[in-house]
């Protein structure tokens, strides 16, 4: 780092490469008290650049479970509506709004009431599009797979999710045949 330059000048790899020198000068013992502080105003930049960069994806992202989450100290999230625009296709911009809820609220809200051994959003998912298409749903959709997925494999996969709401499917019993075709 040129003396005297503001770390906000400098570029990421720039900070990196100094923050990896001054950790080595302090565990060699030299001007340890200083080499902590540019540390850890190296690591302050850094973080600061981190949030800017998350803040910047979050304004073109829809806040979707297993995509990406805003935490308690960040803005509001975008609404899903800025990504699926436009009347044409709204019924499909309804499904995948549907599918969003489903395996980011509805499911695990059953799975604490049900005491289900799955919790997690991405599990709920994967495991009713690898029912929904017949095999590992990544052979077949590209990720991300709330964007990607055909509108009829969507339709499927929420049908089966509904089965399992309404107990008319076992969510055990989809996902050892998730596991089975993943050879697990």
């Amino acid at each position: 780092m040129v003396p005297g330059m503001a770390l906000k000048f400098q570029t990421t790899r720039e900070l990196i490469r100094q923050r990896a020198l001054a950790r080595r000068a302090r565990s060699r013992g030299r001007n340890v008290a200083k080499t902590s502080e540019l540390i850890a105003r190296i690591d302050d930049e850094l973080e600061r650049r981190r949030r800017s960069r998350l803040d910047r994806l979050h304004a073109t992202v829809p806040d979707i479970p297993g995509v990406l989450s805003y935490g308690p100290d960040m803005d509001a999230a975008p609404r899903q509506d800025d990504l699926f625009p436009g009347p044409a296709d709204g019924r499909e911009h309804d499904r995948r709004k549907r599918w969003s809820r489903l395996v980011g609220q509805d499911l695990p809200a059953a799975a604490e009431q049900h005491a289900w051994p799955i919790r997690h959003d991405h599990c709920f998912a994967r495991i009713l599009l690898d029912n929904a298409v017949g095999r590992p749903w990544k052979e077949v959709i590209r990720p991300p797979a709330w964007r990607n997925t055909p509108i009829r494999d969507l339709e499927k996969a929420i049908e089966l999710g509904l089965a399992v709401l309404d107990g008319s499917a076992s969510i055990e019993e989809l996902n050892a045949n998730s596991l089975r075709m993943r050879g697990k």
